[in-house]
C-alpha cells in the first residue's frame, strides 16, 4: 500500500516524489500569519515583521471584497441615514471584526520600524496618510532590540 504522497509526481515540482505543499492549514506560511494576527487580536505592544503585516493587510482586503460581493450577489444592500451611501450588512460586520486586529498589527509594524504606534491612526486620513503609512510600514525593521521589544525572527523579506 503506498500513500497518495508517495506516488505524486509533476512536471512544476521537477518531478520530485512527494509534493512541494503537503500539511495542515497551520503549516502554510500565510495562515501562519494570519493566524498569529488574530491571535493577538488586540495586542498594540510589541513588534511584527513586514511579512506578517502584509500578509494580514493582503488577508484583510480579500475578506472584505469576498464580503462585499457577497452582500452585492444576495442583493442585501439597505438604506443608511444618509441617502446616497448605502449600507452593506456582511462587508460592514467583516470590517468590524477584522478592524481592531488590523490596527494592532499596523502599531506593532510602526514599533519594529521605530515610529509611534500612533501613528495607525493615519488610516483614517484617505490617500495621504494611507500613502505615508504603506512607506512606513515597507521599510526594513530594526534587526537590535529596541524599547518595543527584541526583533523578530523570520518575519523579514
Amino acid at each position: 500500500y503506498r500513500s497518495w504522497q508517495s506516488s505524486w509526481a509533476c512536471s512544476w515540482c521537477d518531478g520530485a516524489e512527494e509534493p512541494i505543499w503537503r500539511g495542515d492549514w497551520h503549516e502554510v506560511a500565510a495562515m501562519k500569519w494570519v493566524l498569529k494576527c488574530l491571535g493577538k487580536y488586540a495586542v498594540f505592544s510589541g513588534r511584527a515583521g513586514i511579512v506578517e503585516c502584509f500578509t494580514f493587510l493582503f488577508f484583510v482586503i480579500c475578506c472584505l471584497s469576498l464580503a462585499l460581493g457577497l452582500d452585492l450577489l444576495m442583493g442585501w444592500r439597505q438604506d443608511n441615514i444618509v441617502d446616497w451611501v448605502s449600507w452593506y450588512p456582511t462587508f460592514e460586520v467583516t470590517r468590524l471584526a477584522l478592524s481592531l486586529p488590523f490596527f494592532a498589527v499596523t502599531a506593532r509594524r510602526l514599533h519594529d520600524v521605530h515610529r509611534s504606534g500612533w501613528l495607525t491612526l493615519l488610516w483614517f486620513v484617505p490617500i495621504i496618510g494611507w500613502g505615508y503609512l504603506l512607506l512606513q510600514l515597507a521599510q526594513p525593521g530594526e534587526e537590535v532590540a529596541n524599547p518595543d521589544g527584541l526583533p523578530v525572527e523570520g518575519a523579514q523579506l
